[in-house]
């Protein structure tokens, strides 16, 4: 069973939510995130950024002292309440008409060692140890990793009823989303959802790197008994979207014999009135102003995990398009290939490629029992290959890294 608990954090005060709450991280470019930095001074943002690829390690160095320092101001401005105690909470997002409400509580590292939260993706290193570092200079988590847990929906009544009353502060933010926190001190109440955890498995959602991070400062600690931050979101309340592909450079390739290629292969053929693909092996391709609807060749040998990985649909796209059509062998390492996430309309999908060039694939969501099989297994999806929205937001809540005293 995974071991879930009380946190002892601190919580922004619902009159400096505004202020301090960040936007999703990947929602924002470099760009817009530096503008967004300097016009909003007390946003968690500031304590979270993170370098340029090719940055040298001093500016690294100097960029997590300044991420220090930014965490720092927010301290000496009093932005945070402290409950003074281990509490749980209780965090709710609302956007449009989809809700989702999860349990905020610590989540032991030695679980995600051990594969009692089981992840679906791979890590980079070098990112996660860049996390790492932000450990060990900041001494602070907010941006709680995102579970759920296998089978029925044990938790949902209990969070059902501890939401009966007032939250202890609701954000309402320019994108249309809607936070809610409620804290919860006595720790009996939440009793029945831990029993109901007890005899399921945890999946790790979003956070992949965060949680790495987390697994590397404990073995330099030595703190086999350390936690991460964590949330637990009922599994049918999830909202699972898809990352598409934009190729930026077709690398001297022709559009016009590419779109004979697939037209051959995948049965390519003009759309006139597109619609996002719902089905896993439907797939749209937009170029030069023009959508295309075409379906990947899938063939599923069995019901096994291997099987469900090799016919996923962002293994296949890799496989029979990019890297024989764009010789993308590598997409981790390939500067042409972009990954747009879903949740925007069509229009803004092809936007820049009306406005850059290339050609860009819309794939089906990948089903969350794919996902389930595969993590089950021990194998992972490849990078980007799913997208949890909406996303948890950092600045909500402070939990130090290392115990203060």
């Amino acid at each position: 069973m995974a071991h879930v608990r009380p946190t002892r954090v601190l919580v922004v005060r619902p009159e400096r939510a505004a202020e301090v709450v960040s936007p999703a991280y990947d929602a924002l470019s470099p760009a817009e995130r530096l503008s967004f930095r300097i016009q909003h001074p007390l946003s968690y943002l500031n304590v979270t950024q993170s370098p340029d690829p090719d940055s040298t390690h001093d500016e690294r160095a100097a960029l997590l002292e300044a991420s220090r320092q930014a965490l720092t101001r927010l301290l000496d401005t009093d932005v945070f309440t402290d409950p003074g105690q281990p509490i749980y909470g209780i965090y709710q997002l609302e956007i449009g008409d989809h809700i989702q409400t999860g349990l905020v509580a610590d989540i032991a590292v030695s679980d995600l060692v051990d594969r009692t939260v089981r992840p679906h993706e791979n890590t980079q290193n070098a990112r996660a140890e860049l996390l790492a570092s932000h450990l060990r200079v900041v001494g602070a988590q907010s941006s709680p990793i995102a579970l759920t847990y296998q089978g029925r929906d044990p938790i949902a009544p209990s969070l059902a009823e501890l939401t009966s009353g007032p939250p202890f502060l609701e954000l309402h933010t320019d994108d249309g989303l809607t936070q809610r926190v409620w804290l919860i001190t006595d720790l009996d109440a939440v009793d029945p959802i831990i029993e109901a955890l007890a005899d399921h498995p945890l999946y790790l959602l979003d956070g992949h790197h965060r949680a790495r991070a987390s697994m590397v400062r404990a073995a330099e600690t030595g703190d086999t008994d350390t936690g991460i931050l964590g949330v637990i979101f009922p599994t049918r309340e999830l909202r699972l979207l898809e990352y598409n592909r934009w190729v930026s450079d077709l690398g001297g390739y022709r559009v016009e014999t590419i779109l004979a290629d697939l037209t051959v292969r995948m049965g390519l053929e003009p759309v006139a009135d597109p619609m996002a693909p719902e089905t896993p092996g439907d797939l749209l391709v937009y170029a030069e102003g023009q959508w295309y609807g075409a379906r990947l060749p899938v063939d599923v040998i069995s019901m096994s995990a291997a099987s469900a990985l090799a016919s996923l649909d962002p293994v296949v796209l890799q496989r029979e398009v990019l890297e024989p059509c764009f010789a993308i062998n590598d997409p981790s390492a390939s500067d042409r290939l972009h990954y747009l996430p879903g949740g925007h309309s069509l229009a803004e999908l092809a936007a820049p490629v009306d406005e850059h060039g290339g050609m860009l694939f819309v794939l089906a969501p990948v089903r969350f029992s794919d996902m389930q099989l595969i993590a089950d297994a021990g194998l992972v999806l490849p990078p980007k290959s799913t997208y949890f929205d909406p996303k948890v937001r950092s600045g909500l809540f402070v939990r130090w890294a290392e115990d203060r005293g």
